[in-house]
């Protein structure tokens, strides 16, 4: 019994000391793994594209370019120049308005005339710069300036040829409010010849030192018999209390009056010539530029 418990705890011992010798010989001891608590590296974010910032325009002064195109009704080149408004956006939503606008019958008148030297470039410049609405003008040369005007086929140019070429190559707006006519002696009477007969297509017409054409003079009648006064256009006529014309423009005056058709007429001291167009066309612009506001 005695020899049995020895044998047990010398066995006991033995198994203990080998033990320990195995640590002392350098035998590996397993231990734990502990998990690293290290972050994992992250994704590198991907940098955003700087968005491009969009031109800012600093423009107060707008363009003047003149065109040419082949005229299908004349059958011939058609001349015209066009001022753009200070920095002009060819992508404007809804477009700008536009105004057409005709010269006498001179040597020196064409389609620079207005800008040249009545300078109505500068003047719609400062209307813009003022904070008015933004639109363009569109000056047509009439080269035969001489001939019977209804003889002619100018008008028909202008409205067939002229209008659709500057709608589909300009940003414009297209419906009746947004497009107005005018003109000064002649250029008047083609003016008021197109603006009434057709009373969709113009919103306004000007029409400065009025020649008025033959059979136009009672035009207001004969449409008044299918139409209302309120379907006509916004009209604006002045004239110099020296022009040679007086007595013609304020008959056309009176007859607009009797036939109680709304209009602007204005008397002011100057004659038939540049020198009174120049003192009046910043008045013209402002009158013009009224019929755009809230459109752009």
């Amino acid at each position: 019994m005695h020899t049995k418990r020895l044998r047990v705890f010398f066995l006991d011992v033995c198994l203990i000391l080998t033990a320990c010798a195995g640590i002392s010989q350098g035998t590996p001891v397993p231990t734990a793994v502990v998990p690293s608590t290290t972050p994992s590296p992250l994704p590198t974010d991907t940098a955003l594209p700087s968005p491009t910032p969009t031109p800012v325009c600093h423009a107060v002064s707008g363009s003047t370019t003149q065109v040419k195109f082949h005229s299908e009704t004349m059958e011939e080149e058609f001349t015209f120049s066009v001022y753009l408004p200070p920095c002009y956006n060819a992508a404007l939503a809804g477009g700008y308005p536009v105004i057409y606008l005709f010269h006498g019958n001179a040597p020196e008148m064409n389609d620079t005339y207005w800008t040249a030297t009545l300078g109505i470039n500068q003047a719609a410049d400062q209307a813009i710069d003022a904070g008015g609405p933004a639109f363009i003008m569109v000056f047509p040369y009439e080269v035969n300036d001489w001939d019977p005007p209804l003889g002619t086929k100018f008008g028909d140019a202008v409205m067939d040829d002229l209008i659709p070429y500057v709608q589909s190559h300009y940003n414009v707006c297209t419906s009746r409010q947004c497009r107005e006519i005018g003109g000064f002696s002649r250029g008047a009477g083609w003016a008021m010849h197109l603006g009434l007969t057709h009373l969709d297509m113009f919103s306004a017409i000007g029409a400065h030192s009025l020649g008025w054409f033959q059979g136009d003079l009672y035009r207001v009648q004969n449409l008044l018999a299918v139409h209302s006064a309120a379907d006509f256009p916004r009209i604006y006529m002045d004239r110099g209390d020296q022009d040679y014309l007086h007595a013609s423009i304020d008959l056309y005056e009176q007859n607009l009056k009797d036939t109680g058709i709304a209009h602007v007429f204005k008397i002011s001291p100057g004659k038939h010539d540049k020198t009174y167009w120049q003192s009046q066309v910043g008045n013209y612009v402002v009158w013009y530029e009224l019929g755009f506001a809230g459109l752009n």
